[in-house]
Parts: structure tokens; C-alpha cells; sequence
């Protein structure tokens, strides 16, 4: 099992963020550090769920294209095709 690296970020936190940080973190039952951690991966998990959907959405509109451009002009003519008429 790999150990998890751990960084000190000694963050700068106004005074009235941090008290809510500490009271909230106490009603919950966990340390200021594990309150800070926990949103910072749910923001993490949500910025990359959005990402994931961005992506599905760009490789869905791609994909729509591609057929679109490669399926024959309205009739069903070749362009360049004198047996197609075109």
C-alpha cells in the first residue's frame, strides 16, 4: 500500500471563516483539519463529475457531426457521381 503524501499549506484564513470553521467541525464531530479536507474533496469529486459531463457532452456533439458530415446529401446523391446524377 502506497503512503499518502501530506503538505503543509499553512493557509491564511480570515478570523470569522475560521470561527465557523471550528464551530462547525465541533458540531460535526471531527477536527478543523478533517472539516477542511472533506469540502475540499467534495469540491474535488464535484469539479471532476462536471468535467467527466462536459466531456460526454463534447464527444456526443463530436459524434453527431461525424455523421452528420459523413452521411450522403438530402436525395441520397454522391456529389461528382454522373450515375447519381451529380
Amino acid at each position: 500500500m502506497d503512503k499518502i503524501k501530506i503538505v503543509r499549506t499553512g493557509l491564511r484564513i480570515p478570523y470569522d471563516l475560521n470561527t465557523w470553521l471550528i464551530a462547525e467541525s465541533s458540531r460535526r464531530g471531527v477536527t478543523k483539519n478533517a472539516f477542511v479536507l472533506q469540502i475540499l474533496w467534495e469540491r474535488a469529486k464535484q469539479e471532476k463529475q462536471q468535467e467527466n459531463e462536459t466531456t460526454k457532452k463534447e464527444e456526443k456533439y463530436v459524434n453527431q457531426r461525424t455523421r452528420t458530415n459523413n452521411s450522403p446529401p438530402a436525395g441520397g446523391f454522391e456529389r461528382g457521381n454522373p450515375k447519381a446524377g451529380g
